[in-house]
């Protein structure tokens, strides 16, 4: 029997490029996708500058012009101001006290009530003071007849010098004790050392009260003062002023005016406040003491000044803009705006008299916006903030 060769069999001349196509497939795969890539990049890039070309041959629609309401620059006034609470306070506030001790036996007024300087508040009991009186004219009138008959005698030669001038100091003094219990019986009357009205009634009738207790209170409100603390940073300021506005909002807010009085000339407390006081008339009696008010200090008025709505000027990185409307198209410029008058800004450079500036739909456009002008203000006056 002949022998199994163990010889590997050759390879077929087909087993060869098929092995080989296998080995290689996912490489032919990446080729193949790499390039269906780069053809459709190719393709999209020239669909890309297609489009690019058919939108610059296409004409862009015209915007719809906004609308907008426009303000012509007039030279106007404007006000730096400084606004600040105030308190009015009377202008006088005394405290009538008892000059001489005794029961209190009527009361003339009551509180709230107005008096007049020298009017009767109340009354102390005056019997004992009357007594006190009559004793001291007595005293008085035997002085009187005793100097004169000491005259009499010192012409006869009967008394000396020295006892002639004893009875006059006799009739000095008498007459001292006599103006002296007037008076205290004088005192028993309490008035008013000035005209105003009464705060406080502190006497009842009955209460006993001794030298120096309080009777009444009374504060002098046809003038007043205004109180205002003035910060540090402003007493220059308000050194050269002599009037300043106040507006009471308890009284509908009436203004009035107050004329400088007094400052001080150092700060009352640790925060460094200088109290103002400006006196402010007050003869027609509306405003009470302890109301508050604004004070209105005007620290520097410019005349001849551009001035818009603060709303009219946009903020933008630090630039102040506005815009103007130059024929029928919104134009962007620059400005440098100053101090503030409540809704109102101080222009210090960038525009003109004249000039149309945008106060409404600004803030709805940009540079070369074709605009529609909807209204046309003449002045601030005509602005409602």
């Amino acid at each position: 029997m002949a022998e199994k060769s163990n010889a590997p069999r050759p390879e077929s001349g087909r087993s060869g490029p098929a092995r080989f196509f296998i080995r290689n497939l996912p490489r032919l795969l990446v080729a193949v996708l790499l390039l269906v890539i780069v053809l459709l990049a190719l393709l999209m890039g020239e669909e890309k500058k297609r489009l690019q070309r058919e939108r610059e041959n296409t004409p862009a629609p015209e915007r719809p012009p906004v609308n907008v309401v426009v303000l012509t620059m007039h030279p106007t006034t404007i006000r730096d101001l400084i606004r600040l609470p105030a308190e009015m306070e009377a202008w006088e506030e005394l405290v009538v006290s008892a000059r001489v001790a005794g029961t209190i036996d009527m009361v003339r007024v009551r509180e709230g009530e107005r008096v007049d300087k020298g009017a009767l508040l109340a009354r102390i009991e005056e019997g004992d003071f009357r007594i006190a009186r009559d004793r001291a004219r007595a005293a008085f009138d035997f002085a009187a007849a005793e100097h004169e008959r000491a005259k009499t005698m010192f012409g006869d030669g009967v008394i000396s010098v020295a006892e002639l001038e004893a009875a006059g100091t006799s009739l000095r003094t008498a007459g001292a004790d006599l103006d002296n219990s007037e008076l205290q019986l004088s005192r028993c009357a309490i008035t008013a050392p000035l005209t105003g009205v009464v705060k406080k009634m502190f006497a009842k009738p009955g209460l006993f009260v001794g030298i120096g207790d309080p009777v009444a209170e009374i504060v002098r409100i046809d003038r007043l003062k205004a109180v205002v603390g003035i910060p540090e940073s402003d007493v220059t300021a308000v050194t050269g002023i002599d009037e300043v506005g106040l507006t009471i909002k308890a009284l509908g807010s009436l203004r009035v005016m107050g004329r400088k009085h007094f400052l001080a000339p150092a700060p009352e407390d640790r925060a460094h406040l200088y109290r103002l006081e400006l006196e402010v008339d007050n003869t027609a009696g509306k405003i009470l003491p302890g109301m508050f008010a604004r004070a209105e200090i005007v620290r520097q008025t410019v005349t001849d000044a551009l001035v818009l709505p603060l709303h009219a000027v946009i903020s933008e990185q630090g630039r102040h803009l506005v815009y103007l409307d130059i024929d029928g198209t919104a134009q962007r410029r620059e400005v440098e705006p100053g101090f503030l008058e409540g809704w109102k800004v101080l222009v210090k450079s960038g525009l003109h008299p004249g000039d149309r500036v945008l106060v409404e739909g600004q803030r709805s456009v940009e540079n070369g916006r074709p605009i529609h002008v909807l209204r046309e203000l003449g002045g601030l006056d005509e602005i409602r903030p």
